[in-house]
C-alpha cells in the first residue's frame, strides 16, 4: 500500500513537471505553480518512502511543515547533502509559489520562473 501511495505522488510530481515544461515564459505565473507542486508531491512520495504517515485523514503533509520534515526524515535514506538541497528547493519554491499565487502586482520574469523550474528538475524525474 505504502509503495503504491509513494508511486503515486511521484507520478503526480513528474505529471506537474512536464506540464510545467510545456508552459511558455509569457505565464511565468503557472510555471512557477507546477514546478512547486512537483517538488511538493516528490518529497511526499519520499516521506512516504522513509515510512512517514501524513497528517490524519487528510493524507497529506501542510506545506509549511515539509522543509522540517525533509530534515528530519530524509537526510539518512538521502543523505546530508541530497536532502539539504531538496529541503532549500522546496524552501524557494513555496516562496516563489506564494508570490506567483497570491501577489498579483508583485512581476515574475519569465527567466526567473524557468531558472525555478530547472532547480527543481534536479530532483523530479520524467
Amino acid at each position: 500500500m505504502v509503495r503504491a501511495e509513494s508511486d503515486a505522488w511521484f507520478e503526480m510530481a513528474r505529471d506537474a513537471i512536464r506540464a510545467a515544461r510545456r508552459i511558455t515564459k509569457s505565464h511565468p505565473r503557472s510555471l512557477v505553480s507546477r514546478a512547486y507542486y512537483s517538488i511538493f508531491a516528490h518529497v511526499h512520495g519520499r516521506l512516504l518512502e522513509a515510512g512517514q504517515s501524513p497528517r490524519g485523514g487528510l493524507g497529506t503533509w501542510s506545506h509549511q511543515a515539509l522543509p522540517a520534515l525533509v530534515a528530519s526524515h530524509l537526510t539518512k535514506p538521502l543523505g546530508l547533502r541530497r536532502a539539504r538541497e531538496i529541503r532549500l528547493t522546496l524552501t524557494r519554491m513555496k516562496r516563489l509559489r506564494e508570490l506567483a499565487d497570491h501577489r498579483p502586482t508583485v512581476r515574475l520574469d519569465g527567466e526567473v520562473a524557468f531558472e525555478a523550474l530547472r532547480s527543481v528538475e534536479r530532483f523530479v524525474g520524467t
